[in-house]
């Protein structure tokens, strides 16, 4: 050992460092470990000195150890040793072994350890003599000792010495050409207490540790790689560790108080190779008595070994050969060829003997096979982890193996004795097969998580229940390649793929419950092989009726469960695999009549990639010689995801009658890039036409009495539903059929799936589709073809994605009814179009609740913006309903929508004003007599004279038009500023209206335009403005001509505004944004993008919703801005004309209508006095 490292390892010991050198060089040595005097050995040294000195050092280790006395040590510097080494004698034989904790991560010497090298040499490194005990090997490379032609040669070998109490440690013995330790004998003779512990062995062609004949020793914390074996031996060579017992004749019992634990042991990949351990009890003699006795191996780790564990009774020529009490507890053995192989290879010309063998609490792992006995005698192998939570025992285990129960994971916190059981049973079975073959009609079987691959035929009432079978498995997630937790889920895979019609599971008994299964096929063939996932199967005839007699499969129920995919990974050609669930129902004469009484529930059925369907239903045909359709009545298809399929979602084919579809989510389905994308066999939603056989005849069997409601049919390649030429009595309701790439609904007589040669325009009938959400296809619905027996798509009271009935329209093609139809995708209200019966209102677009009609509803909704015109004397008055304005009773009940209309009526017939109150004009808009309420304000405007213009009106109104006017129902302020003639003015609430004003007190009563009216007692006076003396009125008022308002250029807007508008209103709009700030595009005159993105920033700005639109509220803010922003003393021409005190209060008036501010009221108030303005 040198200076430095005999320093450095004392400092970690906490010693003086500068006391050792000190004591070195004077001579004196203190021991503990040995009372002898130790000698040094060093190759560096020119010639040996007297070897008590590391300066005076032997020169070769064989000299050191004649030297030392015994129980003495040999310190060995680092350097290279060729030679051949004999230890007589008790010594402790020390290298560097580098760091010595107990465990196997400080396997190996020091990288400074001394090496011995073999190389051109002949017998071993280190062979110890006979009787030799006491001795302790540490801290050296062994290599190259590779000539085997003496059969001894090795690193480390004591061969019939009975050497005992040896210690081999911390060593690198590689490149050996036999064994890196033997120990053994062939005459008997037992070795006893020998520790191999913490070496590394890499390339001992015949064993890296060998105890023959060995007891009381351990093995353990060694890392080995196996050797490539030896082409002489090939049956025994190339093993990690070997522990054996062999008799010659002389009768051996060995092996007591051998423990084989914590290594790790690797196979080369070179065969030769027997296995990573060997346990061997080998008579070679008539007369032998070979017993190996009480060897545990524990917490190894074998790995890529041909076999992990060998376990061999060998008896040759009569010899008796036992292993007995042999323990393999808690190793992980995995990736070897075969994990555990107990017994004679097959071939042996010799005889198994005997076997007392327990493999328990192991992990199993990932080995080609797992374990093997031939011997005949069984192997307790319970609680061991197999890789898998439940394991295919037939295909990992072969022999007289008990094998339950078995860890559920790696840690063994759970175990199992069967996959599945019978009725909460204790025992069970290993495969769903064997459990239902085992179980009564009536019994419930519980399968565990686990992959089960095995098809299996439900022959009887019973109820399988798969691991999670109370969870709904609607928008599970699929793992990438389908590569499920078994650990959870219970899988049933393909085993095989088939040939012929084969289902991976077979429903043919009445009363069935089949929940929590994953199902599929992940090796399907080309469509050749009729390959079916899940198949309901009503062709028996046979089938067991349970507590009901019937004559159909009857009250099945299928649950919870994944069913798919159907494909091939390597292959997703679109000709794989088949169906998914499979309804087989042809109704030939001697089948079962139909499928009765059945629920398809939370189940997830996707990825049929080949020639196959979801969901296929096999319904009956003409040219089966079917005896009717197939019987569906009570079985529902309900709450299911089905996507994925390269044809169709759902396809029913033949005969198919009573079926539910009901509230699904069928999506995704669509054909190949390599398909013809005009070919409708593929991408299709739900498809119901003839069966291929009948595809030629015109009294083909077809499906009657579909129900197929509230699902989601969407994102389909081709049709959302299509319908071949022969069905009837189908109601479509309540579904949301969306983006699909060609129609919503398609009804084709000629059916084009079978290629439209064979037309059929007379036998469709009683098809309804109603209250369905159908939109964004590329058409809504539509009828190929031109029936010849009146057959008309009953499709009204649809939404079709709009209100518009040119767009509706546009999406309807062939003979469709469609109107009326949904005005809101929750299909409240339908649109319809008021009678032409000579009203007002003729063909405007309204909606009205679904139950009602437009002459007797509780309420219509105006789809367009309507005008109603009514012309007078002097001007004509419009009553303008906004687009979405609802219209109903006040005080409840139904009206007729037709009677709603516009009227002028004269002041003198109106009655029941307060005293006083001059009644201007009148104005009767909605119902006679009857109250109507507007959901949003519309708006009015009446012409009153234009001898008016300029003035403020009161507005009130009253149902009767003979009593209780009120202003309730006019949008504050209630009142009117008159242009041109005109009073405008919002209101929610109908029907007869009338302007009004209140002389000032002082004028007394009278007077009035627009026809006068009566006077009455007052009942309010309104609170006068301010007054100032007397003003001359040195010239008459003047009528403001239009567009001039307080002597302002100006522009009222009046009607609504909106997208694609276009004229002189849109062009001053489009100014008016631009001097508020919000507007800075062009001056066209048309509405596009940017004036709407400028209305909704005017509206922004001035808090109103941002509908984009010009309606009541904002058309009120854009002429409120008008009269704010009139300058004050160009009033009226203030400056030069004299006015009245009426004048001037109307003046102030319209400015407190249009909202001006205080401080500029007051600034014109002082011009139009002639007062000074500061």
């Amino acid at each position: 050992m040198s200076i430095s490292r005999i320093i450095r390892r004392n400092a970690l010991k906490g010693l003086l460092v500068i006391t050792l050198p000190l004591l070195v060089m004077s001579g004196v040595f203190v021991f503990t470990a040995h009372a002898a005097t130790p000698v040094y050995v060093d190759s560096a040294v020119e010639l040996s000195g007297d070897g008590l000195t590391p300066g005076t050092a032997f020169k070769t280790i064989q000299k050191g150890i004649s030297a030392v006395d015994d129980g003495g040590t040999v310190n060995v510097a680092a350097g290279t040793y060729a030679e051949n080494v004999t230890i007589d004698k008790s010594l402790t034989l020390r290298g560097d072994p580098g760091a010595q904790t107990e465990g196997i991560d400080d396997a190996g010497p020091s990288t400074s350890a001394p090496v011995l090298n073999g190389t051109d040499l002949s017998g071993s490194a280190i062979t110890l003599s006979p009787g030799v005990t006491n001795v302790l090997i540490e801290g050296f490379e062994v290599h190259n000792y590779t000539d085997i032609s003496d059969g001894s040669m090795g690193a480390i070998t004591s061969w019939n010495t009975g050497a005992s109490n040896i210690t081999v440690q911390d060593n690198f013995l590689h490149d050996i050409g036999w064994n890196g330790v033997l120990v053994g004998s062939d005459d008997g003779t037992l070795q006893s207490n020998w520790t191999v512990k913490r070496n590394i062995v890499s390339g001992a062609n015949y064993a890296g540790i060998e105890l023959t004949n060995t007891t009381y020793s351990e093995v353990a914390y060694n890392v080995i790689t196996i050797g490539a074996g030896i082409d002489s031996d090939p049956d025994d060579s190339g093993v990690g560790i070997e522990v054996a017992v062999r008799d010659h004749g002389t009768g051996v019992t060995a092996g007591t108080g051998v423990s084989v634990y914590d290594n790790e042991i690797d196979g080369d990949g070179v065969v030769p190779e027997r296995a990573g351990i060997n346990i061997l009890s080998r008579a070679y003699q008539a007369e032998s008595v070979a017993l190996l006795d009480g060897v545990t191996i524990e917490n190894n780790t074998v790995a890529g070994a041909t076999r992990g564990i060998f376990v061999v009774a060998e008896e040759r020529i009569g010899g008796n050969a036992e292993i007995s009490s042999l323990s393999i507890e808690s190793n992980t053995i995995a990736e070897n060829d075969v994990g555990i192989e107990v017994g004679l290879q097959s071939g042996s010309p010799h005889e198994n003997g005997t076997y007392d063998v327990a493999v328990v609490s192991n992990n199993i792992d990932g080995n080609d096979f797992g374990l093997d006995n031939t011997t005949g005698i069984e192997v307790n192998a319970a609680n061991n982890w197999w890789n898998s939570i439940n394991p295919d025992f037939p295909s990992i285990i072969s022999g007289n193996v008990n094998y339950a129960p078995w860890c559920e994971d790696s840690v063994c916190s759970t175990t199992r004795s069967s996959n599945a059981s019978i009725n909460g049973a204790d025992t069970g079975f290993l495969t769903i097969g064997g459990a239902i073959t085992a179980a009564e009609p009536g019994d419930t079987i519980n399968v565990g998580a686990g992959t089960y691959n095995e098809r299996i035929v439900i022959n009887k009432p019973l109820t399988l229940r798969g691991a999670t079978y109370s969870v709904n498995k609607n928008g599970y997630t699929v793992p990438v390649d389908y590569a499920w937790d078994s650990n959870i889920e219970s899988v049933i895979n393909n085993p095989e793929p088939a040939l012929s019609t084969s289902q991976v599971v077979d429903i043919v008994s009445d009363d069935v419950v089949f929940e929590g299964f994953i199902v599929q096929s992940l090796n399907a063939l080309p469509s050749s092989a009729n390959d079916h996932l899940l198949r309901l199967d009503a062709t028996t005839g046979t089938a067991d009726d349970g507590e009901v007699a019937d004559n159909t499969l009857d009250n099945i129920v299928i649950r919870n469960n994944i069913i798919g995919p159907n494909t091939n990974l390597t292959s997703r050609n679109g000709t794989n695999g088949r169906m998914g669930l499979y309804f087989a129902s042809p109704n030939y004469p001697a089948d079962e009549r139909g499928i009765t009484n059945t629920l398809v529930t939370g189940n997830k059925i996707f990825d049929s990639n080949g020639n196959g369907n979801n969901v296929f239903v096999w319904g009956a045909a003409e040219s089966y010689g079917s005896p009717a359709n197939a019987d569906y009545t009570g079985t529902v298809i309900e709450d299911n995801e089905i996507y994925g399929s390269h044809r169709s979602g759902v396809e029913i084919a033949g005969g198919v009658d009573n079926l539910v579809i009901r509230n699904n989510d069928i999506y995704g389905n669509s054909g190949l890039p390599s398909d013809d994308s005009a070919n409708l066999k593929y991408g299709n939603g739900i498809l119901i036409i003839r069966m291929d056989g009948d595809k030629t005849s015109v009294t083909a069997m077809g499906s009657a009495s579909l129900i197929i409601e509230d699902n989601r049919i969407h994102d389909n390649e081709k049709n959302g539903i299509y319908f071949g030429p022969i069905n009837s009595g189908h109601i479509i309701s309540g579904n949301e059929i969306y983006g699909n790439g060609q129609d919503g609904i398609r009804v084709d007589l000629t059916e084009q799936y079978h290629g439209g040669s064979w037309p059929v325009y007379d036998n469709i009938s009683n098809i309804t589709a109603e209250k369905n959400k159908v939109y964004n296809n590329n058409v809504g619905a539509q009828v190929i073809g031109s029936p010849t027996n009146g057959f008309v798509l009953d499709a009204v009271n649809n939404w079709w994605g709009t209100v518009s009935s040119t767009e509706v329209a546009a999406k309807i093609n062939g003979d469709v009814a469609y109107e009326p139809y949904c005005a809101t995708s929750a299909c409240t209200s339908i649109y319809a179009q008021i009678p032409a019966t000579g009203s007002q209102l003729d063909d405007a677009e309204i909606s009205v609740p679904d139950d009602a009609t437009p002459t007797d509803t509780p309420s219509v909704t105006f789809l367009e913006e309507t005008v109603l015109a009514e012309a007078g004397d002097g001007g004509t008055s419009t009553v303008t309903l906004p687009v979405g304005v609802t219209v109903t009773k006040t005080d409840g009940g139904n009206i007729d929508v037709t009677l709603l209309a516009a009227a002028s009526t004269t002041p003198d017939s109106l009655s029941g004003f307060g005293t006083g109150i001059i009644v201007d004009s009148a104005f009767q808009w909605g119902i006679p007599n009857i109250g109507l309420t507007f959901s949003e304000p519309i708006t009015l405007n009446i012409f009153v004279g234009t001898n008016f213009s300029g003035q403020v009106l009161n507005i009130v109104r009253s149902v009767s038009g003979s009593g209780d006017w009120t202003s309730d129902g006019i949008v504050s302020p209630a009142t009117c500023a008159v242009f041109n003639g005109f009073c405008t003015f919002t209101a929610t609430k109908a029907s007869y209206y009338a302007t009004t004003h209140v002389p000032p007190s002082s004028s007394g009563s009278g007077g009035g335009g627009g026809g006068g009216g009566g006077a009455a007692p007052v009942v309010t006076t309104p609170t006068p403005v301010a007054t100032a003396p007397a003003v001359a009125v040195a010239a008459p008022v003047a009528t403001p001509p239009a567009g001039e308002v307080l002597g302002v250029a100006t522009f009222r807007f009046t009607k609504t505004l909106r997208y694609g508008s276009e004229g002189e209103d849109v062009t001053e709009l489009q100014n008016r944004l631009t001097a508020e700030g919000v507007y800075s595009g062009p001056i066209t005159g048309y509405f596009g993008p940017l004036t709407e993105a400028g209305v909704k920033a005017f509206q922004a700005k001035y808090d109103i919703e941002q509908a984009g639109v010009v309606g009541p509220l904002t058309r009120a803010r854009l002429n409120s801005a008008v009269a704010a922003a009139a300058p004050a003393g160009q009033v009226l021409g203030a400056a030069t004309t004299t006015l009245s005190e009426t004048q001037i209060q109307s003046i102030l008036n319209i400015l407190v209508v249009f909202e001006v501010d205080q401080v500029t009221i007051d600034k014109v108030n002082a011009a139009l006095r002639g007062q000074s303005v500061r």
